[in-house]
C-alpha cells in the first residue's frame, strides 16, 4: 500500500510542462480491436453453419453481463426498435452503467457495420446533402469571412465536472465544491472518460449556445459590428477522443478587400476582433494559448515543430503575399528563416529591434524571409518576443477557449477535399 501512495505522489508530482492533458486523458482510455477473422466462430446448434461471435443476435447482451445480466432486451410488441434507437435509450438513461466507454465504442462499432452494409447510399447521400448545403450558402453569401475552431477542455470545466461527479460513482467521498481544486487531474480525467456521452452532449449545446450568442443583436455579442450573419458548422473527434467543432462564419459588415498586402479594413477587423496579448485574455485562458512543443510536433517526420511555432514577431498586424516562385533569392531566404526560428527558440532578445540589429537584418529584409517562408497570404499578427508561442490569435472579450483564424478570403479555396466533409 505505501507503494502505491508513492507511486501515486510521484504521477501527480510529474512536471505539467512534460505531461499534457491529452495525454493524461489518452493514457486512461481503453482501445476497441475489431478483428473480425480474430473472433470466435461458434455453431448455434446441431446441423447448424457456424456464426461469428460479432453477428450473435444477443452478442451484446452477452458481452456485457454487468449490465444486461446476461438477459435478451424485451421491446413493446408496438414498437420496432432500431440500433440506434436502442443505443440512443440507453446512453441518456439516469443509470450511467451503459454509457462507458467500452460500451459506446461497441454500439458504435455495431451500428458502422449495419449501416456499411445495409445503407452504404444512405451515407453518401448524407454526405452529399451536407456538400449542397454549403455551396448553396456560398452561392448565396459568397466567401466566408471567418474558419471558427471550438475545442474542448473537459478536465477544466467546472460545471461539466460536477455534473459528471453527480451521475457517477467514483469519488463519492471527495467533497466537490470546486472540482479544479478538490479532485486532481487524474481524478477529473477518470470522470471525463468514464461518461463520454455526457461530455459530448455538453459540448454540443455548449457549441449550440456560443453560436447563438455570435448571432445576437445584443450588446454582450463579443463580435460587436461583425455579427455572424449564418454559419456552417462541422463536429469531428480528436485522436484523444474529444469533440473539436469547425466552423465557418459569415460576418456583418464583411469586408470584401482585394488581396494584397494593403488590406486596411482587413486588419482593422482582426484588431478588433483578435490579440496574442495577455491583458486581453488573461490568466488561465491565456495559458490555454500558449503553445508547448510535443511529440505531434514532429510526428510526421518533421525536423522543426509543423506548426510554425515560434510565431514570427511584428510591430504591427499585417498582410504578407509569397514571394514568386521564380524570385532568386527565396532558397537563401528560406535557409535564413531556418536559422532565425532556431535563434528565436534560444530567446536571447527583449524585443524585435534588438533581434533585427544582432542579426545584422532590415526590416525589409526580415519581411521578405518571412514572405519566403509562406504558400498563400498570411495574416501576421502584431506580437513582441514573449508571445511567440501564443496560438494565433487568442480572441478579445470570450471568456470561453476559443481560437479563431480570420479567413477574410486569404485561406479560403471552395474544394470539395478542403471542406474536410
Amino acid at each position: 500500500m505505501d507503494d502505491y501512495i508513492g507511486l501515486e505522489f510521484q504521477i501527480e508530482s510529474v512536471d505539467p510542462d512534460f505531461v499534457t492533458e491529452s495525454e493524461i486523458l489518452l493514457a486512461r482510455q481503453h482501445t476497441l480491436l475489431w478483428n473480425e477473422e480474430q473472433c470466435l466462430d461458434i455453431a448455434p446448434g446441431q446441423n447448424s453453419s457456424p456464426i461469428n461471435i460479432i453477428y450473435d443476435v444477443y452478442g451484446e447482451e452477452l458481452s456485457f453481463p454487468q449490465i444486461y445480466y446476461g438477459v435478451p432486451r424485451q421491446f413493446d410488441l408496438n414498437v420496432q426498435g432500431t440500433p440506434y434507437m436502442v443505443a440512443t435509450s440507453e446512453i441518456r438513461r439516469t443509470d450511467r452503467r451503459g454509457a462507458t466507454p467500452d460500451h459506446v465504442l461497441y454500439m458504435a462499432m455495431k451500428m458502422l457495420r449495419i449501416r456499411f452494409v445495409e445503407v452504404d447510399t444512405e451515407l453518401h447521400s448524407i454526405l452529399d446533402d451536407s456538400q449542397k448545403d454549403l455551396f448553396a450558402m456560398l452561392r448565396q453569401h459568397g466567401k466566408p469571412t471567418v474558419f471558427f475552431t471550438i475545442s474542448a477542455n473537459e478536465i477544466k470545466w467546472p460545471k461539466l465536472l460536477k455534473i459528471l461527479h453527480g451521475l457517477s460513482d467514483s469519488f463519492k467521498d471527495i467533497h466537490v465544491e470546486d472540482p479544479l481544486v478538490n479532485l486532481n487531474r487524474s481524478q477529473r480525467s477518470h470522470l471525463v472518460n468514464e461518461d463520454p456521452v455526457t461530455c459530448c452532449v455538453y459540448f454540443n449545446k455548449l457549441v449550440d449556445t456560443i453560436m447563438a450568442i455570435l448571432q445576437a443583436k445584443m450588446t454582450y455579442n463579443p463580435f460587436g459590428p461583425y455579427r455572424v450573419l449564418d454559419y456552417f458548422l462541422r463536429i469531428e473527434f480528436q485522436h484523444r477522443g474529444s469533440p473539436h467543432a469547425h466552423v465557418l462564419l459569415w460576418l456583418e459588415n464583411d469586408l470584401h478587400e482585394k488581396i494584397s498586402e494593403n488590406m486596411p479594413k482587413t486588419i482593422q477587423l482582426l484588431t478588433d476582433l483578435c490579440s496574442v496579448s495577455r491583458n486581453d485574455l488573461p490568466g488561465e485562458l491565456y495559458a490555454n494559448q500558449v503553445h508547448k512543443h510535443t511529440f505531434t510536433c514532429t510526428k510526421r517526420g518533421e525536423t522543426s515543430c509543423r506548426f510554425g511555432i515560434p510565431y514570427w514577431p511584428m510591430m504591427k498586424t499585417r498582410v504578407l503575399l509569397p514571394l514568386p516562385m521564380d524570385d532568386e533569392r527565396k532558397n537563401g531566404l528560406q535557409t535564413r528563416a531556418t536559422k532565425l526560428r532556431k535563434l528565436l527558440e534560444e530567446k536571447n532578445c527583449e524585443t524585435l529591434g534588438e533581434f533585427l540589429v544582432d542579426n545584422n537584418l532590415t526590416m525589409a529584409h526580415y519581411l521578405d524571409t518571412i514572405r519566403a517562408t509562406l504558400r498563400r497570404p498570411t495574416v501576421v499578427f502584431k506580437r513582441d518576443l514573449s508571445e511567440i508561442y501564443t496560438n494565433t490569435p487568442s480572441t478579445r472579450g470570450l471568456r470561453a477557449p476559443f481560437a479563431l483564424t480570420v479567413i477574410c478570403s486569404l485561406y479560403w479555396k471552395s474544394t470539395a477535399a478542403q471542406l474536410m466533409l
